[in-house]
């Protein structure tokens, strides 16, 4: 066997395979991601408002539902101002150090890796 010494061109992917993975594979990953999102969505509860027993010390919050005492510092997930408001991630302008009252509250528990955590989710300043 003689060896010309031409090189050969590698070959081009195929049209085919250009279009699984522009299209086919990002649209199989979206599928799969908006599944996921459905089934854990449709594991989630409602969680209503309650009235809770809430005291202030600085900018630590403890809020006292029936048997459960949840606890949250620096900043409440979400609140209702007393205009009607939604604020994210923030300290509500309702719980001033030394605050002790009512109000309305969300909380809820979830268990992760068998161990019930109880969180504050919200609390409702318009009753303030």
């Amino acid at each position: 066997m003689q060896h010309t010494g031409a090189m050969s061109t590698p070959a081009t992917p195929s049209a085919g395979r250009a279009v699984i993975s522009r299209v086919i594979v990002p649209l199989a990953a979206m599928v799969i991601a908006f599944g996921a999102g459905w089934t854990i969505s449709a594991g989630q509860q409602k969680v209503d408002w309650t009235d809770a027993t809430v005291s202030v010390q600085g900018t630590s919050v403890s809020v006292q539902t029936g048997q459960r005492t949840v606890r949250a510092a620096e900043t409440v997930p979400a609140w209702v101002d007393t205009d009607g408001t939604w604020r994210d991630q923030t300290w509500p302008a309702c719980l001033p150090d030394g605050f002790s009252g009512t109000l309305p509250v969300a909380v809820t528990s979830a268990t992760v890796a068998n161990k019930t955590v109880t969180v504050l989710v919200a609390v409702d300043c318009r009753a303030s």
